[in-house]
């Protein structure tokens, strides 16, 4: 300390003087207070900093003028010293013998643990009452319980992990035991063991042949002797839990830093005892007992590795590829399917990065995935890959992953790869035939359409020829006027209207929508039913259309409405047709009347529509075939039409179309979503 930090010293150290220099007391107290290791601190009753000694100085690293300009819980970190409620509490005399705690301070070049007493000092004389503060630097000794805790702890896990029965005594009490113990003889805790047994000896059972020693002290005695002699200790105790009596080989050992305490553990040896007393019992030979035992271990090794060359010929005759690699994108182990789908041979796959299967210019981006994938910034990988190899070739591949942890505690990624090149080739064709047949249904259709075009026309062509008549007549008569001829004229132009809106109709039904659309239900029944009436009524058929339940929520639905009028279309001539057929075969009397149903019903979120006729029904036997492709009933029936209606109501409407026997025809019931997910 320097000269002027001396004087400084020397200049507060009066004012401690000042205190008193009457009678040794006060000599004896300056002495202590300066002397002190102990920070000595006094302050008023608002915790300002009055006096201090040395050691406080040297303590908190301050200034003396700094720390006189302090309030005592300044010095603290965190916390206040003393709270303001204990403070007052301190004052008011509550606290005779004074307050102790430990606290974090705050020094120039960081922080120190200090044990702190605080107490009250009366008024003396004419001054106020003032408070002493006297802290001792405790950080060492903090630190030392600390690892002393901390080693217990360690103790205490490496006892919890040990499998046999442990516990730490003089012989005589416990001071400490392991998790096996407790949980064989029942008990939550040590202290709940040691109510009923103060010793570990009071749970022995004395047998012939095991210790028999239960004094306390003498027991662990005679274990030490035991071990001294190179000798066992077996002990016999019984179990609470079935109340059979279990042998335990007892071994010993000192524990460090405690002289009279030592380790004992109680290794349960039960099996090992009943086996020797049954060899005993029935005069096997351990000889024989071995090879019995090497006979069954030899057994198992057989069966284990005929199992693992059963697995392998498995894991190699695999259909599907195979591969597992390890979290840091290696492939360790990969089937011969695996090899062949991606042209490589097994030795340049192991041990290559998860990429390198792939040509070169994907394998940067297989790699970022992968890690992506094993830190869990990406939940799944996708199951349908277009792949090109190493040799630039592409194939399909149907891919499943999933992360499993083995044995050895790593985490590998089992991927299986199916080749679906084929498959998707088929369906690509398959796709092919379907546009196909809908090419034959629409052309079917186009029959039914020019037909019913043909009805359409014969009404307008009559009339214009009429019309052509009535020309040459008024011409002959001399009745040709202008208003005449007007009046002809327009009559002939109504009757072209007419057939070119029939046309545009025509047209109009042919044209596909690409995309779905809003449409009511019941104007495309209506727009169908009007084109066919005059067909229908030539073949003396009547259509009766009830879309009276759609009054509430409407009957708009979202689809494809050219594909759904020729639905209602198909179903309209099966339904003409199956009619017809009934007349021809006299179950349905010419002057009966064909009847064909449309009835519409709608609720909050479907349109359902129930198409049903007089026709005579369809067979049992072939219901269950009714939409297949090519299958008919009729002799000149191509087999598509109800086909094409299943795929235009399910496949592209997502809706579902079924048929029944009804009364005295068949009953078709199309159930259409208002709201089709992803048709908006």
């Amino acid at each position: 300390m320097s000269a002027d930090k001396a004087d400084k010293h020397k200049k507060q150290y009066k004012t401690a003087d000042s205190i008193s220099k009457d009678d040794e007391c006060c000599f004896l107290f300056r002495s202590v207070f300066e002397q002190s290791s102990d920070s000595v601190i006094i302050t008023d009753l608002k915790n300002n900093v009055l006096f201090f000694n040395p050691a406080a100085v040297q303590m908190f690293g301050m200034e003396s003028e700094q720390l006189a300009r302090q309030n005592i819980n300044a010095l603290a970190f965190g916390r206040k010293i003393i709270s303001k409620e204990a403070h007052s509490s301190l004052i008011k005399g509550d606290f005779p013998e004074g307050i102790k705690a430990e606290n974090l301070y705050m020094t120039r070049d960081g922080f120190f643990w200090g044990h702190t007493a605080i107490s009250l000092i009366s008024e003396y004389k004419d001054s106020e009452p003032r408070i002493l503060f006297v802290i001792r630097d405790i950080t060492t000794e903090k630190n030392l319980r600390e690892e002393l805790l901390t080693s217990r702890e360690q103790l205490q896990n490496m006892l919890d992990f040990v499998n046999s029965m442990v516990v730490v005594t003089n012989g005589t009490e416990i001071r400490n035991c392991n998790k096996n113990l407790l949980n064989f003889f029942s008990y939550e805790n040590i202290n709940s063991f040691k109510e009923k047994n103060s010793c570990i000896c009071d749970t022995f059972i004395p047998l012939a042949g095991y210790l028999t020693e239960t004094r306390r002290g003498h027991w662990l005695k005679k274990v030490l002797r035991n071990k001294a002699s190179s000798g066992d200790t077996k002990v016999a105790i019984k179990d609470p839990a079935t109340g059979a009596i279990r042998f335990f080989m007892v071994d010993i050992q000192p524990f460090p830093g405690e002289k009279y305490y030592y380790i004992v553990s109680f290794t349960d040896i039960t099996e090992l005892e009943n086996q020797k007393k049954l060899l005993e019992n029935t005069n096997i030979s351990l000889e024989e007992k071995i090879n019995r035992r090497s006979r069954e271990l030899f057994e198992s090794y057989r069966k284990l590795a005929a199992n693992e060359e059963m697995l392998s010929v498995i894991f190699n005759m695999a259909s599907i590829g195979i591969a597992m690699v390890d979290d840091k994108g290696r492939y360790v182990r990969v089937n011969s399917r695996f090899c062949e789908i991606y042209r490589l041979k097994e030795h340049n796959v192991i041990n290559s990065d998860f990429g390198e299967v792939l040509h070169e210019t994907l394998r940067d981006d297989m790699h970022r995935l992968f890690m992506k994938y094993r830190d869990g910034h990406i939940k799944r990988i996708a199951s349908e890959w277009k792949i090109k190899r190493v040799d630039s070739t592409q194939v399909d591949i149907l891919m499943t992953t999933k992360w499993v942890t083995m044995y050895d505690g790593k985490r590998y990624l089992i991927s299986t790869h199916l080749d679906i090149t084929d498959k998707n080739r088929l369906q690509q064709k398959q796709r092919e035939q379907e546009r196909m047949l809908v090419q034959q249904s629409k052309m079917a259709a186009m029959g039914e359409m020019i037909g019913a075009i043909a009805h359409q026309w014969k009404q307008p062509l009559n009339a214009i020829a009429l019309i052509a008549q009535c020309f040459k007549d008024d011409y002959d008569y001399k009745e040709l006027t202008l208003d005449a001829v007007n009046e002809h004229v327009n009559g002939i132009l109504k009757q072209v209207s007419f057939m070119a809106a029939t046309i545009d109709d025509f047209r109009n039904f042919f044209k596909p929508a690409r995309t779905m659309q809003a449409f009511e239900i019941s104007s495309a029944v209506s727009d169908i039913v009007n084109l066919m009436l005059p067909q229908l009524k030539v073949n003396y058929i009547a259509v009766y259309v009830d879309n009276s339940a759609t009054n509430t929520y409407g009957s708009e639905v979202y689809g494809y409405p050219n594909e759904f009028k020729q639905v209602i279309l198909n179903l309209i001539a099966n339904s003409k047709d199956a009619i017809a057929e009934r007349r021809a075969a006299k179950t349905l009397k010419n002057s009966e009347a064909g009847i064909i149903s449309i009835k519409i019903e709608s609720t909050e979120k479907q349109v359902r529509i129930i198409f049903s006729d007089n026709g005579g029904g369809i067979p049992d036997e072939v219901m269950n075939r009714l939409f297949e492709p090519y299958f008919t009933t009729k002799g000149s029936g191509s087999g598509i039409g109800l086909y094409m209606c299943r795929t235009i109501i399910e496949g592209k409407m997502k809706g579902k179309i079924s048929v029944i026997n009804s009364g005295k025809g068949a009953e078709f019931t199309i159930l259409l979503e208002k709201l089709i997910e992803g048709s908006v």
